[in-house]
């Protein structure tokens, strides 16, 4: 079972190692934003943003968001790098591709008729539910800005090891 998964998140994994770690949070930050907060707050002009995202709510979901930025904090490289960049909306929307399929693959190796039950009651709501609320919480705001402000991110990182 563990190897299953493991095999599912190799692909994300390494999207996300030739990816610069100050850069990724920068790009997760503003879909994050857009998505979860009342007023839409414009992209910043060097990010690449597909039109579809303004009027498409189901294109970009907040717990993907959160998920990546977990797994860019594992993951991506603290040395920055010109070469790939998640401001270009074909890497972003790889990797949030890549995460889907994690997660379908996930659901393909562990669910079975025994426990169905519990994927359609445990793991989906665990992600989805805090999001469908109509306002972000005050404490979810602190969260998620600490969170994605790089420097102490990076100071974090660096310091466990």
């Amino acid at each position: 079972m563990t190897n299953s998964a493991y095999n599912g998140w190799t692909p994300l994994r390494n999207a996300l190692r030739k990816l610069d770690l100050t850069d990724t949070l920068a790009v997760i930050r503003p879909y994050a934003a857009f998505r979860t907060l009342p007023v839409k707050t414009p992209f910043p002009t060097n990010m690449e943003v597909h039109s579809q995202v303004y009027s498409d709510e189901h294109l970009i979901l907040p717990w993907e968001m959160e998920i990546l930025a977990r797994e860019a904090i594992i993951v991506c490289d603290s040395q920055p790098s010109t070469r790939y960049t998640a401001r270009k909306w074909d890497t972003f929307t790889s990797l949030i591709n890549k995460l889907r399929a994690l997660g379908d693959y996930i659901s393909q190796s562990r669910a079975d008729d025994r426990s169905v039950l519990r994927e359609v009651t445990i793991r989906i709501p665990h992600l989805q539910f805090k999001y469908q609320t109509e306002l972000p919480s005050k404490a979810s705001i602190i969260r998620y800005s600490r969170i994605l402000a790089v420097c102490q991110v990076l100071c974090k990182r660096t310091r466990s090891g």
